[in-house]
């Protein structure tokens, strides 16, 4: 499903403005930054995400809990000389692994994720729970 292009409400301008001003931060920061809701600053910074207007660096995880998320706007691509080749396609994601900016596995990458985890620490005792961490997927869904 396309997103259509996000119009230029007050909120999104808000939200613009202040993470040009504050590269580098979190959505909850940008929130009171830009005077508007948690709620509304995440849901408008997934749109922009998708329509390429900014960036998303993830926070990964710090002593066992989920770091949030980074955000700025992204660079101006530098003029490309003519002469220089062309690059070559896009990466294809491994086997299992949801294309770029999606969320979402394929049917069943879950199932093989879930195996090759456990073929590469074979012979050792690994709850649902390592292995969601692991893998950075719901403990549930892995069981």
């Amino acid at each position: 499903m396309a997103s259509a292009p996000t119009p230029a409400t007050p909120a999104a301008e808000a939200l613009l403005d202040a993470l040009a001003a504050r590269p580098g931060t979190t959505a909850a920061e940008l929130a009171v930054a830009a005077g508007i809701g948690r709620s509304t600053a995440g849901k408008l910074l997934a749109t922009l995400a998708a329509q390429g207007r900014v960036l998303r660096q993830p926070g990964g995880h710090k002593n066992g809990r989920r770091a949030a998320d980074r955000w700025t706007l992204p660079t101006a691509a530098p003029a490309q000389d003519p002469g220089a080749p062309t690059p070559g396609p896009p990466p294809v994601p491994p086997a299992g692994q949801p294309p770029m900016g999606s969320g979402r596995l394929r049917p069943g990458a879950l199932r093989d994720l879930v195996l090759a985890c456990l073929a590469e620490r074979r012979g050792q005792a690994l709850s649902p729970t390592t292995i969601a961490k692991t893998l950075d997927r719901s403990a549930g869904a892995v069981v």
